[in-house]
């Protein structure tokens, strides 16, 4: 019997030469891979050496095309998602500068971290109901975050309270915590009527009438419609037209002259776009002021309060 080598691996052909890999499984025995003169990789034949040269770069490019360096676009306002982060990082911020007791940037980051978790909870919750309206999904309601946001303010005045003779400015933000409550308990309002009639309207489509349901529904719009009403007046009580017209009068002076002009449902981003995203018409009420136009309002307001009080070295998120 003749003794096969590794040439007897090979297979002749005229078109092409095959063969077989020069690794095979370890598991071998050693006997045939001498046999065989087998070759195998050993630990010890492995050396890695350090390149000298640099490190590829991974641009992405197709070969032969040249990459072309774009400069970082800041857009014109932050994504949704980091409307939370900013508010959080000001709310931290808020809290330092109030253990430093200085007041006044402290309650500026508080009100300013309460307008921009206003703004993520708005557009998430737009998203939602958009994706709502696609899949016929029953309306959810964001209460629970709702109502976190308005105890939210009611602390920051409450926290602030015992400063009102040392800071009298301060009752221009409670009054403008105390509207941004109104309008977050009117917002929902204006969404527990949408599903009170989706629920009426599914009750008449099934021939079912759940009269005790539908009552407690309207019991709890009523019970909100009183608070938002309260909120409202208290913060008519500590900010009105006629403390925007003497305190504040760039506001009063650049405000919308009809509610035509102004858009309720779309957030517009003080200081950007268009008329330098003006985006209210006093005086501040319910027929002329939605949720995100409050925010808007109050955006310009915390600016012109910061002059008023001399605080020009706080530096705003957006």
């Amino acid at each position: 019997m003749s003794t096969l080598n590794s040439a007897d691996f090979i297979i002749n052909s005229t078109t092409k030469r095959v063969s077989l890999p020069p690794l095979i499984s370890p598991k071998l025995p050693s006997v045939l891979l001498e046999r065989f003169s087998i070759p195998q990789l050993k630990i010890g034949d492995i050396c890695i050496e350090q390149s000298k040269s640099k490190p590829r770069e991974r641009s992405g490019q197709r070969s032969g095309q040249r990459s072309r360096q774009r400069s970082p676009i800041k857009p014109d306002h932050p994504a949704v998602n980091d409307y939370v982060l900013i508010a959080k990082g000001l709310k931290h911020d808020g809290e330092n500068k109030f253990n430093g007791k200085d007041y006044k940037h402290a309650i500026l980051c508080f009100t300013e971290s309460l307008l921009l978790f206003v703004i993520d909870f708005y557009l998430n919750e737009k998203k939602a109901l958009q994706k709502r309206q696609e899949s016929k999904h029953p309306l959810k309601l964001r209460e629970k975050e709702w109502i976190s946001l308005v105890k939210y303010s009611l602390h920051i005045v409450n926290n602030f309270d015992s400063l009102k003779a040392e800071i009298p400015e301060l009752k221009y933000l409670f009054g403008l915590c105390h509207y941004v409550n109104g309008f977050i308990l009117k917002h929902m309002i204006n969404l527990k009527e949408q599903k009170l009639r989706e629920a009426m309207d599914e009750a008449v489509a099934q021939s079912v009438t759940d009269k005790h349901r539908q009552v407690i529904m309207t019991q709890k719009l009523l019970k909100l419609r009183r608070a938002s009403r309260n909120s409202l007046r208290k913060g008519e009580a500590l900010l009105s037209l006629f403390d925007v017209i003497e305190k504040f009068p760039h506001l009063f002076k650049q405000s919308k002259r009809s509610i035509d002009d102004v858009n309720l449902e779309e957030f517009i981003l003080p200081g950007h776009g268009p008329e330098h995203g003006i985006d209210y018409c006093l005086p501040i009420a319910e027929h002329t002021f939605s949720l995100i136009t409050m925010v808007n309002f109050g955006m310009f307001l915390l600016k012109d309060w910061a002059i008023l009080t001399g605080v020009n070295d706080y530096k705003w998120s957006i």
